[in-house]
């Protein structure tokens, strides 16, 4: 009696373990369309994993209010140039927060103070201070405007490469 009662048992975990291998299978999936989505590849998934199986820690966001709808003031912009050389726009605000692009508009940035190697970036200087919307109407990841003075508009779009986006000034349409 104790010995079908063991085989009904192991015949449950077994059924069980699918289950729950489908489930992971299907939420891995739609996890990574989803991420996609946003701009990363399969291998920035892949190495983010690894890194985080092989213990390495991320350092934290500061905390932060959450950015929305509301007004932020733009006083400056740097481009600063990163380990693999490419250049990172930081903006900063007047109440003295760094913001860069993410895929949803203006998102934090890790930076926290300005260092001396960092370069005034001139076209965008001529248009401020500005008063933006740092969570801007966005249809797809990457893909938005920011209203400028001088009646023109910031905006950006995903870059052809991986992990690429561009930007631009244009008049604002009236």
């Amino acid at each position: 009696m104790r010995e079908r009662k063991s085989y009904k048992l192991i015949a449950e975990l077994r059924q069980n373990r699918e289950l729950f291998e489908k489930l992971d299978n299907k939420i891995l999936e739609l996890t990574t369309q989803r991420l996609k989505q946003i701009g990363l590849t399969e291998g920035t998934i892949e190495e983010y994993l690894q890194r985080g199986l092989a213990g390495e820690i991320e350092d934290p966001l500061p905390l932060k209010v959450p950015l929305s709808k509301k007004m932020v003031r733009i006083i400056e912009v740097y481009d600063i140039v990163l380990d693999n050389e490419s250049i990172a726009l930081v903006f900063l605000t007047d109440d003295k927060q760094f913001l860069q692009f993410c895929d949803i508009g203006l998102g934090w940035s890790n930076f926290t103070q300005i260092q001396p190697n960092w370069k005034v970036n001139n076209v965008l200087k001529q248009y401020l201070p500005a008063s933006i919307v740092p969570r801007p109407q966005v249809n797809d990841p990457w893909n938005y405007e920011f209203n400028l003075p001088k009646n023109s508009v910031l905006w950006v779009k995903k870059g052809r490469n991986e992990k690429t986006f561009k930007w631009g000034i244009k008049a604002a349409k009236k």
